[in-house]
């Protein structure tokens, strides 16, 4: 009798409706922002609401894809399809979580040192 069970990394697929469009096997297959004729960087921003919810740590960059700067301005920006495109060729599966510790780090700083404010005044 085979295995009932389902591999939890390939549950997420089994959720989508059967008319959702076909996930892409790589990222290689994604489309770059480029390919999309008439969409603009400014255009991701402002449709994903990126400058809102990204707090500095999230931006669309020139490429079109998402980055993060996990220690705002002091540090590396990354690109995320670069992290997954790096993830993917280590063998890993998806769906991920990517922690970024230097991101933590900052917003616990951030959080500390307003409690300490407000505790000044």
């Amino acid at each position: 009798m085979p295995d009932q069970k389902m591999r939890a990394e390939d549950a997420w697929r089994d959720a989508l409706p059967t008319d959702a469009p076909a996930l892409p096997e790589s990222t290689s297959d994604l489309l770059s922002a480029a390919d999309v004729a008439g969409w603009t960087v400014a255009d991701s921003v402002r449709t994903y609401n990126i400058d809102r919810w990204g707090a500095g740590y999230f931006s669309v960059n020139d490429d079109g894809n998402v980055s993060v700067s996990p220690s705002l301005d002091e540090g590396a920006t990354l690109d995320l399809m670069d992290v997954i495109g790096a993830a993917q060729q280590q063998g890993l599966k998806f769906p991920l979580v990517i922690r970024f510790q230097d991101l933590l780090r900052n917003r616990v700083e951030m959080l500390n040192n307003a409690f300490n404010e407000a505790i000044q005044e």
